[in-house]
């Protein structure tokens, strides 16, 4: 059995009258082969023409016979030659839309196209929501002063943000007013010693100076008999100077100066003796003595005179009062120490001396 070809120039759905040539299923020697059944298009989806068909030119449309019956399926027959193209036929009416066919595969990306024109602006997007924080940007150009604005409402407090890196350091500003002086700091610790100075150049030699501006040598050349608890009286004064003195023929040195004075006494005795410096009728320190009579006994000390101790009335000083310091004869075993240097002929062998001078 043989089937009819298509014509592949049109289909039944463009704009042209389309008449189908339905040939029949029937023996190969059957005389009717090749009957034309013109009907118009039928919608293909609910009624797929399972034979083929070919659309011939066609000035008028016939009415649809009544379908014969089907016959029997012959033997595939060898596929003919293809006829001439036939003309186009007429515009056949629109066909009924069909069903949407299945989704075809995605076709391969085309290239990328030009870049167009750049378009107008548009309109004023709403206000997107807020991004991440961006790196830090280089630092700008310093810009020119604008103007001061108004002062604008001041907002709700916002939450506290996280802490920004750190910023390049600004341009030098202008030098502020001077600040009123702020209070006196705390005493700081004291530094290490420093280095050792150069030595300076020698100075210019200066006045002759003296060991001491106070100082005084009294002595006795006149045989005395001291009891005990009595002093030595001194004949006079050998050498003076400063706020100390004797009044002649008395037992007291006078001091009306304060400090520390160097105090040695000599004394020329006959029999065993015990000696002591008294400050003000008081000894001072501890006593002296001589286990032996007919010899020399001297002592010396260093004693301190305050301001409370210039006490005593004397005569000679400016502000009438004076420390008094003498030897007394103090506990001695002898009820009587004689005091004499008989060891020459020539006279005033000097009994006892006192010396007495400012150290500081």
């Amino acid at each position: 059995m043989s089937k009819g070809l298509i014509d592949t120039s049109h289909n039944c759905y463009d704009e042209c009258e389309c008449i189908h040539v339905h040939e029949s299923e029937h023996d190969s020697d059957s005389d009717n082969s090749g009957i034309i059944h013109p009907h118009p298009c039928p919608n293909p989806n609910p009624h797929p023409h399972p034979h083929p068909h070919t659309c011939h030119h066609k000035c008028c449309k016939g009415d649809r016979g009544d379908p014969g019956p089907r016959g029997d399926r012959g033997e595939k027959g060898d596929r003919g030659d293809p006829g001439p193209r036939g003309d186009r036929g007429c515009r056949g009416e629109k066909g009924c839309k069909g069903d949407k066919g299945d989704q075809g595969d995605k076709g391969d990306k085309g290239d990328q196209g030009d870049k167009g024109d750049q378009g107008d602006k548009g309109d004023q997007g709403d206000k997107g929501d807020q991004g991440d924080k961006g790196d830090q940007g280089d630092k700008g150009d310093k810009g020119d002063q604008g103007d001061k604005g108004d002062q604008g409402d001041k907002g709700d407090k916002g939450d506290q943000g996280d802490k920004g890196d750190q910023g390049d350091k600004g341009d030098q500003g202008d030098k502020g007013d001077k600040g009123d002086q702020g209070d006196k700091g705390d005493q700081g610790d004291k530094g290490d010693k420093g280095d050792q100075g150069d030595k300076g150049d020698k100075g210019d030699k200066g006045d002759t100076g003296v060991m001491s501006p106070t100082f005084i040598n009294v002595y006795t050349s006149t045989v005395q008999f001291i009891a005990a608890e009595q002093p030595v009286i001194y004949d006079a004064t050998l050498n003076q100077m400063g706020n100390i003195g004797l009044v002649p023929f008395t037992s007291q040195i006078c001091i009306w100066q304060p400090g520390y004075y160097y105090v040695t006494t000599v004394i020329h005795h006959i029999e065993a003796c015990q000696f002591a410096i008294f400050l003000n009728g008081v000894m001072y320190a501890f006593p002296f003595s001589s286990p032996t009579g007919a010899t020399g006994l001297s002592h010396n000390t260093i004693i301190y005179i305050s301001p409370f101790d210039i006490m005593m009335p004397c005569p000679m000083a400016p502000g009438g009062l004076a420390a008094y310091i003498e030897t007394v004869n103090h506990t001695s075993f002898n009820p009587l120490i004689k005091l004499n240097n008989p060891g020459g002929s020539a006279p005033n062998d000097i009994c006892s001396s006192m010396s007495v001078i400012l150290l500081a």
